[in-house]
């Protein structure tokens, strides 16, 4: 069977190394910085209208925490859940009726456009999360390509999930047409690490099938999926579909709670994806006629504690650029977090290899991602819970094993949420420290 050509190709990278790209994302960080000293405090938008709060939170600067870099009015009452709910489920009854192929080709126009958008802004963007999440310049653009990404990878492919075509067409008596319909209103409450990618992802795929999509983005990081919301309005989105509500827990499990919310898509702790899974279960059974759309149904991305394993036989160049490059940054899902050594830790390979791995790891440079000289890829913890949650952690292991190499950043630590790396060897391998996702720059090796 001859397999069907996908235009789909990945955005080209930018090179942080070209002067010009130095330029713009100097121009956008300081373009940022000075907006952060006037701008107006960031709403909740519901329908194309924004929505004050009670809670006016003052957002600070992960690696200069003394810096308040915007406001936010969170979302923190049932009306306005209900408010975007309900518009969510009036725009998707709508969606469902008519010509399905006239309307998923309007969408498909608003999301081509809504690309095309995320790229002309990609400097501001890349400049919001620098500052909002710590998050280094390199890093930042690459993520908005990704983001770039996701919208023409569902764009290649829309049409053929949208396909009608015969269904059991061995049957003689009767003839079944499957035809596929938006299934319903959509909730994306997605991390801080990955702010705008990881968001896309769900509002691109979601809005191409004719879904819409209440955005909740984690309360560290509401300012860069702003950027999608107006990405996605300005391209010509109608208002209902697209809803954005920054706000705490309450809000996202009122959200997953609501009758009218037809799927959930979560990135996020284990602890808080099994919740979710639990109470949208549960309030579904306790009165299942009172859900229009039917049962719920939730896709949860959780974390993980990620290994690599080594032989002796390895090439140690690569080994260790492979353990680096794995574990640091360190705030991400796919981040290493054990290393697990293959032989007798005696063994002369692994003797070398420890040591040339704590040089590589001492190698490394933190500060602010915003220094237009260095533009350091490693930076703060996105808060003061992180912060006291690893050095805490590393102190429980310390009670267990003195760590081969720590590495403090005083000076730095005075400015923003910063922790060294801390590397352990001996950490009993069934252990909590190592079943538990760390999301910081401690590593475990094991032989």
């Amino acid at each position: 069977m001859k397999e069907k050509e996908v235009w789909f190709r990945n955005h080209p990278k930018v090179d942080l190394g070209d002067p010009l790209v130095q330029k713009k994302m100097d121009e956008a960080l300081l373009k940022f910085q000075k907006n952060a000293l006037v701008a107006k405090p960031v709403c909740s938008i519901i329908g194309g209208k924004e929505y004050t709060s009670e809670k006016l939170v003052s957002l600070c600067d992960p690696a200069r925490w003394n810096k308040t870099i915007a406001r936010v009015y969170m979302a923190d009452n049932q009306k306005m859940v209900d408010r975007a709910c309900a518009l969510a489920y009036e725009a998707w009854q709508e969606e469902i009726e008519g010509d399905q192929s006239k309307k998923l080709e309007k969408r498909k126009i608003v999301a081509e456009r809504a690309g095309k958008i995320l790229e002309e802004d990609m400097f501001d963007i890349a400049a919001t999360m620098v500052c909002e999440v710590a998050k280094g310049q390199a890093s930042a653009l690459g993520e908005d390509e990704e983001t770039i990404d996701f919208a023409n990878l569902y764009l290649s492919g829309i049409d053929e999930v949208f396909e009608s075509h015969l269904y059991q067409p061995f049957l003689r008596a009767e003839s079944n047409r499957l035809i596929k319909v938006p299934k319903g209103p959509v909730v994306a409450i997605k991390p801080w690490n990955l702010p705008l990618s990881l968001m896309a992802d769900v509002v691109f795929a979601a809005y191409l099938a004719g879904c819409p999509v209440i955005m909740k983005p984690a309360e560290q990081s509401p300012l860069t999926a702003w950027w999608l919301w107006h990405a996605m309005i300005k391209a010509g989105a109608d208002p209902r579909m697209i809803s954005y509500l920054p706000g705490y827990g309450d809000i996202g499990e009122a959200l997953v709670r609501h009758p009218l919310v037809k799927y959930i898509s979560f990135t996020g702790s284990v602890e808080v994806g099994a919740l979710i899974n639990k109470v949208a279960g549960d309030v579904y059974a306790e009165n299942p006629y009172a859900f229009p759309l039917g049962k719920k149904e939730i896709e949860l991305e959780t974390g993980g504690s990620n290994p690599m394993i080594i032989t002796p036989y390895a090439n140690m160049d690569e080994a260790i650029q492979g353990v680096r490059d794995s574990k640091f940054p360190p705030q991400k899902c796919s981040a290493l977090q054990r290393l697990i050594c293959v032989g007798d830790k005696n063994h002369p390979f692994w003797k070398n290899f420890l040591s040339r791995l704590c040089d590589a790891i001492q190698s490394l440079e933190h500060g602010h991602p915003a220094d237009s000289y260095k533009r350091y890829e490693l930076s703060a913890l996105i808060n003061k819970e992180a912060r006291n949650r690893v050095k805490n952690t590393i102190e429980e292991c310390r009670k267990i094993k003195e760590p081969i190499l720590e590495i403090k950043l005083p000076e730095l630590e005075k400015e923003g949420y910063y922790v060294g790396p801390v590397v352990f060897e001996g950490i009993p391998f069934d252990s909590k420290f190592q079943k538990e996702e760390i999301f910081g720059p401690v590593l475990y090796i094991n032989f």
